[in-house]
C-alpha cells in the first residue's frame, strides 16, 4: 500500500474530472479504507492513515457530486467507528487508541483550515459528531431518556478517555495564536452544546475551559 496509496490519492483528487481515472480511483480508495479498519494491529497502520486520513476528508468536500456522495458519508462513518474504539490500557493507564489519535488530529486539521471554508465545515462537523457518537458508545451507562423529565441533564458518569482527547485538542485550538484554529473550536463547540450540556460530568469538568 505504501507505494500504491499515494497515486491512488493522485488520480482520485485530480481536478481535471477526467471520470475514466478519477472515478475507478475513488472506488479503490474507498474499498481500501474499509478493508484496512478491521484489520488487527491497528497501531502499524497510523503512518498509512497519516496520509489517507487528510485526503478523505478533501474527497468529501469535492467539487464532483459523485465523489462528494461517496466520500461525505464515510467520514461520518469514520467517526462513528472510531469513536467507539477501545483505549487501550497500559500498565492501568488508559489512552487513547493510536488510530483513534491520529483520526482527530487530521479532522482537526481540517477544522484549523483557513483557506477551505468546506473542509472546515465537514470537519468541525465530524468533531462534533465524534462528541455525541463518544458519549453514546460510552461504556457507562446514563439512565434511559425515557426515565428522565424533559429538560433534565443525564446524571454524572464517568468521561471516557476519547472525549478526553477531543476536548483537549479544542482547548489547544482556542488557545493557539492562530484565528483560523481558534474559529474551528468556537464552531465545534458551538454545534456540540446541545449534546454536551445534557453530560453532567462533561458541563462540570470542561464549562469553565469553555469560557
Amino acid at each position: 500500500l505504501d507505494d500504491l496509496l499515494p497515486q491512488i490519492m493522485e488520480l482520485s483528487e485530480s481536478g481535471a474530472g477526467d471520470s475514466k481515472s478519477k472515478l475507478p480511483a475513488c472506488e479503490t480508495l474507498h474499498a481500501i479504507i474499509l478493508y484496512m479498519l478491521p484489520m488487527q494491529n491497528q497501531e502499524h497502520l497510523c503512518k498509512i492513515y497519516r496520509e489517507l486520513f487528510p485526503c478523505i476528508l478533501r474527497l468529501s468536500t469535492d467539487t464532483h457530486d459523485i465523489t462528494r456522495n461517496m466520500f461525505e458519508p464515510l467520514v461520518k462513518q469514520l467517526v462513528h467507528w472510531f469513536s467507539k474504539k477501545k483505549a487501550s490500557n497500559r500498565m492501568g493507564i488508559k489512552s487513547t487508541a493510536p488510530e483513534t489519535v491520529v483520526w482527530l488530529d487530521c479532522i482537526v486539521e481540517g477544522a484549523s483550515n483557513g483557506s477551505n471554508a468546506a473542509l472546515k465545515d465537514v470537519s468541525t462537523r465530524a468533531l462534533a459528531e465524534f462528541l455525541k457518537w463518544a458519549i453514546k458508545q460510552s461504556v457507562s451507562v446514563s439512565a434511559p431518556r425515557s426515565r428522565r423529565k424533559k429538560g433534565h441533564a443525564r446524571p454524572p458518569r464517568s468521561s471516557p478517555v476519547e472525549i478526553d482527547s477531543l476536548m483537549r485538542r479544542l482547548f489547544n485550538m482556542l488557545k493557539s495564536q492562530n484565528p483560523d484554529k481558534q474559529m474551528g473550536a468556537a464552531m465545534t463547540l458551538n454545534l456540540m452544546y446541545r449534546d454536551f450540556r445534557e453530560e453532567l460530568t462533561l458541563v462540570s469538568k470542561y464549562t469553565l475551559d469553555t469560557l
